[in-house]
């Protein structure tokens, strides 16, 4: 049991939103172990744009590794 929640806490976090017509913004959040182990302030892993949501998933996978997971934000909002 200890393994599988050492996992999830190094796994990486990812959300895709769409930005309006053929803009889909994708970024990627570090775990909080890799937060405490940074010696450098880390905001965010990467981000980007891409033209579908799914080469905007595909591209953040690429970033975050195949086992992240995914953050719906649905209640975010920027103002």
């Amino acid at each position: 049991m200890g393994s599988a929640k050492s996992a999830r806490e190094s796994r990486r976090f990812f959300a895709v939103t769409s930005l309006g017509r053929s803009r889909w913004y994708w970024v990627v959040w570090p775990p909080l172990a890799e937060l405490q182990a940074s010696e450098e302030v880390l905001l965010h892993i990467g981000d980007g744009c891409e033209k579908t949501k799914a080469e905007a998933v595909e591209r953040a996978l690429e970033v975050a590794g195949s086992h992240a997971e995914f953050l719906a934000l649905q209640l975010c909002r920027s103002e």
